[in-house]
Parts: C-alpha cells; sequence; structure tokens
C-alpha cells in the first residue's frame, strides 16, 4: 500500500537518519558520548549489535570507547596487515587503488546537486563510504521535505501540486539510479571485509547492521526503478 504524503517524509527521515548514522561510524573514531549513546539504540535481539550494546552496561566506558577507536584506526587507516579499505574505486577500479574513474563519476553527480566535499572536515577521497552515505542521506533529506510541501496541498490537485509530486519522483529515481550504479555495487564487499576482519563486537554489528540496512533499501528503490 502505498505511503500518504506525511508517512513518506516519517520514512524519508528515517532513512536520512540512518544514512547518517553509517556516515558517521566510518568517517572518524568514535568519541565516549557516541559509545554511551549506543546503549539506547534498538539493535534486533540475538544480534552482534544488540550483544555491543548489552556489554555497555556497567562496563568501563573509557575502555570501550579506546577498543573502537583503535580498531578504526587498525581497520581504516591501514594500521594492521588486513586493512579495510573505505573508497568504491578499490574495490570497481581496473588497478584496485583510491581515486579512479569512480571518484571522479561521483564527482559529477555531487556538482549536478552543487555539493562539493569540505575538506576543512573531511579528508577522505569523494567515494568514501562516508561520503556516499552522505549523499543518500542529502537525497533521503530533499525527499522528506518535498513530501512535507506536498502534504500541505492534501488532495488538492492543480499544477503546484503536480510540480511538488514531479520533483519528489525525481529524488526518488535519483536515489535509485545512485544506490544501483555506486553503492550497492560495492558496499556488499565492503561488509565481507569489515565482517571478516573486525575483531570488535562494535565493528561486528555495524557490519550486520549495514548489510540487513542495504537489504532493505535494495527493495525498497528496486520499487522505483
Amino acid at each position: 500500500m502505498a505511503l500518504n504524503h506525511c508517512e513518506a517524509a516519517q520514512s524519508a527521515d528515517a532513512r536520512r537518519m540512518a544514512y547518517s548514522f553509517f556516515a558517521d561510524v566510518f568517517s572518524a573514531e568514535v568519541n565516549r558520548d557516541f559509545v554511551a549513546g549506543m546503549s539506547s539504540l534498538e539493535a534486533e535481539e540475538g544480534s552482534k549489535l544488540a550483544e555491543f550494546t548489552a556489554s555497555l552496561d556497567g562496563c568501563d566506558l573509557d575502555e570501550a570507547t579506546q577498543d573502537v577507536r583503535s580498531e578504526f584506526c587498525a581497520l581504516f587507516l591501514n594500521m594492521c596487515a588486513h586493512p579495510v579499505y573505505t573508497s568504491e574505486s578499490v574495490y570497481l577500479s581496473d588497478n584496485h587503488v583510491i581515486m579512479q574513474e569512480q571518484r571522479d563519476q561521483i564527482v559529477e553527480v555531487y556538482r549536478m546537486y552543487k555539493l562539493s566535499v569540505d575538506r576543512g572536515s573531511f579528508d577522505w577521497p569523494e567515494d568514501h563510504i562516508s561520503m556516499e552515505m552522505l549523499f543518500m542521506a542529502h537525497l533521503c533529506e530533499l525527499e522528506r521535505d518535498l513530501c512535507l510541501e506536498a502534504e500541505k496541498f492534501g488532495t488538492e490537485a492543480g499544477s503546484e501540486a503536480e510540480a511538488v509530486n514531479a520533483r519528489i519522483e525525481a529524488i526518488a529515481k535519483a536515489q535509485q539510479a545512485f544506490f544501483a550504479e555506486h553503492l550497492d555495487r560495492w558496499a556488499p564487499m565492503f561488509i565481507d571485509e569489515l565482517s571478516s576482519q573486525a575483531k570488535t563486537l562494535f565493528y561486528q554489528g555495524i557490519a550486520e547492521y549495514l548489510a540487513g540496512f542495504l537489504e532493505g533499501e535494495r527493495e525498497l528503490l528496486d520499487s522505483v526503478a
């Protein structure tokens, strides 16, 4: 059953928050407040992330945070024998190195939306997992705002309402295209690598959580095509 505009806005905002969460997790080492906040996450029962959040009860938060921060450095900053690479180019380019044609393609996509990387706060390439997650979050935010705008028209017909609905459809198709052409082509491989190399329950759980989230996104966005 199709969602009304209010429900669609809520769905888009929930997806925006999920993409933003993953962007934060993979962009930098988490801090103590982030780890403490994980205790309120409603993780699926029996999952690795649920096991991690349960382990926070009564634990030394400073020690738990340091464990997660250390593994971020080991996994994503090449401080271990088998690092997990975080850029699309590494997985899909012929040379399997960063800053290849996949990155250039993504730069062009960002430019279409007048977006660029703020080098003052982010030092990863444009096809980094966090940047792709942030872009999807941006598209979800645009969808949310358009759905809220459409909600004001109610069942009213007219050129303005039709224009907003057309923009909603265009944003949904943009999400589907970016997901299919970029994120979903390599994120499953990234997840496999993370699952096999992560030692902490935190990153094991994040890999599992991301896999489930992307499965849901795949199903949702396939319906748009």
